[in-house]
């Protein structure tokens, strides 16, 4: 089981404070037929952490950015033992296992459970599924 981690920063427009990454997309590697842990801090662009409680997450996966339907969707959970603003999404084997290796896209948003507001945490990124740990892709 391999853990990534990762910031998820609010797509707001605002400037980026120091120490907050200039780009949000993350690039993430999956073993076919292995799980992922992926932990994320949520931050402001201004690099203040978001508490995780109040808000419902998701990640979508997808074969091309361009797709309406995901291939899969995974809902996040507050990690309150690591802080408030930290959210976990965990990939299990049954997900990966009867993809072709290749490259995929994903992306996670969080939606305000009073208001319903939606924002973009991380964009469309790549996510690579290979076919064990530091062999390369098959296209």
């Amino acid at each position: 089981m391999a853990t990534q981690y990762l910031t998820g920063v609010l797509q707001t427009g605002a400037p980026r404070a120091a120490g907050v990454p200039a780009d949000a997309r993350h690039g993430l590697q999956v073993v076919q037929g292995e799980s992922l842990t992926l932990i994320m801090r949520v931050v402001t662009p201004a690099g203040v952490p978001v508490p995780a409680s109040g808000r419902a997450f998701q990640m979508t996966i997808k074969k091309n950015p361009r797709d309406i339907v995901s291939l899969t969707t995974l809902s996040g959970s507050a990690r309150a033992d690591l802080g408030p603003e930290f959210v976990q999404f965990s990939l299990t084997p049954q997900s990966t296992i009867s993809r072709r290796p290749g490259t995929l896209c994903y992306d996670v948003w969080t939606r305000q459970t009073s208001t319903g507001q939606r924002d973009c945490l991380v964009p469309t990124s790549p996510l690579y599924l290979s076919i064990s740990a530091g062999f390369g892709l098959l296209e």
